[in-house]
């Protein structure tokens, strides 16, 4: 799944109608799982920020490899509603790349504003915020069913003003916006779909079931090693994605 951290448009989708069926297929859920993790750009420890067009060329190589990986164990291993979701989130995340990839004027920016991210040492930030992404969504366990698609809204907002505040700190007031933009461009349609009622963290704050924001926000706030550990079950957020599916059925 090429994806800037969080699957927010494929888990938005899921909690609109999900159905699955699993078949027999000849990719494993571990194996998709860690061409999940290789597509990602924050969470992804592995990743080295390209700093010119020869490593930009190279980065964009391993995202699409990866993503076609993610694409074809959905269509040999998955049916229903699910497949069509990941699909959907598939070919968005294909746009995506292709415009920060291909010749012009969008891959010079994308790769101005990626070169703030070298050296390696300068990710780390942005991979707690992933971390803690990914703790949050497995609060949704937690979480009464009918306040579980508020609470999806509400995580997906924190985690992009996560990354909002350390591209402020780490980069420039430029480049926040830049990712601000890159992540509505793929998330922004389905949210206003399923999260009309919580637009914002303002929003969320209001009208939030007050226990269930807290729990969550608590999530956001913390830099407990033991805490963020309990991303690491999985790579990536595909397999995250799939353990969540029954919450929302």
């Amino acid at each position: 799944m090429i994806k800037i951290n969080v699957f927010g448009e494929l888990l938005v989708l899921m909690c609109i109608s999900i159905t699955y069926v699993w078949s027999d297929c000849t990719i494993s859920m571990e194996a998709a799982d860690k061409c999940g993790m290789k597509s990602m750009i924050f969470g992804n420890r592995d990743m080295n920020a390209p700093t010119n067009d020869a490593e930009l060329d190279g980065f964009c190589a391993q995202l699409r490899k990866n993503g076609k990986c993610v694409s074809d164990f959905n269509d040999r291993c998955l049916k229903g509603n699910i497949q069509l979701a990941i699909k959907i989130a598939l070919k968005n995340g294909e746009k995506f790349v292709d415009k920060r990839c291909n010749a012009g004027k969008d891959r010079t920016e994308f790769l101005t504003h990626m070169k703030c991210l070298s050296p390696k040492e300068k990710l780390e930030p942005f991979h707690l915020c992933s971390d803690k992404h990914l703790v949050m969504l497995s609060k949704l366990k937690e979480v009464p069913k009918g306040d579980r698609i508020a609470s999806l809204c509400c995580i997906t907002h924190l985690s992009q003003d996560c990354l909002r505040q350390k591209f402020k700190a780490i980069c420039s007031e430029d480049t926040a916006s830049y990712w601000d933009d890159s992540w509505n461009e793929l998330v922004e349609e389905n949210m206003q779909f399923a999260c009309s009622n919580f637009p914002n963290l303002a929003k969320c704050d209001s009208d939030m079931d007050a226990k269930v924001w807290q729990m969550i926000k608590d999530v956001a706030a913390t830099d407990d090693a033991s805490i963020l550990a309990q991303r690491h079950k999985f790579k990536s957020e595909i397999s995250t994605a799939m353990e969540l599916m029954e919450m929302f059925e």
